[in-house]
C-alpha cells in the first residue's frame, strides 16, 4: 500500500541537500539524503526495514534547519530538531526511537516545522506582553507559525508552534 507521496524537485542535484525523514506507527524515526533515492529500479527499493507489526506513517522532505513533529494517537506530541538525528546510509536499518509510546499508542501524524533560535517561553512571553525592543517583537510576530490539530470527532484547534518546546528525540512528549 502507498503510504506517502510528495513532490520532488525537479533538478537532483538540489537532492543533495535534502533529507527525507520516514516515521512508523512504533515511533521509529529514520533520516536518509534524498540522493540515496536517485537510482531506484522499476520495481521499486526498500527504503527502510520494518518491525513484522509496524508500518510507515509519514515521510517527508526536511532540511537540518528544521524540526520534526510527532503527533500520537492518545495526543502526546514531541518536537526536536532534525540535524540531532544522524544520517542513516544504508537501507537495512529499522531506524531510532522518536517517541516513547505508551501502552496502545501509536503515531499517526509527522510534520516538519521551521526552527527558531529563541527560547520558546520568552518568544511566548514577549508574543503576549510585548518587549522593549520594538523589532524582537515584529521579527517573533512574523516568524509566528501555528499547528492545526484535528480529532477524530471534528474538532480543531490552533496552538503556536512556539508552545512545542524542543527536545531530544526519545521523549514522551506533551499533551497536545
Amino acid at each position: 500500500q502507498i503510504s506517502s507521496i510528495m513532490p520532488l524537485p525537479e533538478d537532483e542535484n538540489e537532492w543533495k541537500k535534502l533529507l527525507v525523514i520516514f516515521v512508523t506507527a512504533n515511533g521509529n524515526v529514520r533520516k536518509n539524503t534524498l540522493e540515496d533515492f536517485i537510482n531506484i529500479n522499476a520495481n521499486g527499493k526498500i527504503a527502510m526495514k520494518l518491525e513484522e507489526n509496524d508500518t510507515i506513517v509519514g515521510v517527508k522532505i526536511c532540511r537540518d534547519d528544521q524540526d520534526i513533529l510527532l503527533s500520537t494517537h492518545h495526543g502526546k506530541c514531541i518536537r526536536f530538531m532534525s540535524k540531532k538525528l544522524r544520517i542513516f546510509k544504508g537501507r537495512s536499518s529499522k531506524g531510532i526511537k522518536g517517541i516513547e509510546l505508551a501502552k496502545d499508542d501509536k503515531v499517526i501524524s509527522l510534520s516538519i516545522v521551521e526552527n527558531v533560535d529563541i527560547n520558546q517561553k520568552t518568544a511566548k512571553n514577549i508574543l503576549k506582553n510585548g518587549s522593549k525592543d520594538k523589532n524582537k517583537s515584529s521579527e517573533l510576530a512574523a516568524k509566528q507559525k501555528y499547528i492545526l490539530s484535528i480529532t477524530k470527532n471534528g474538532f480543531g484547534k490552533r496552538t503556536s508552534f512556539y508552545d512545542y518546546r524542543v527536545t531530544n528525540r526519545g521523549g514522551k512528549g506533551i499533551i497536545g
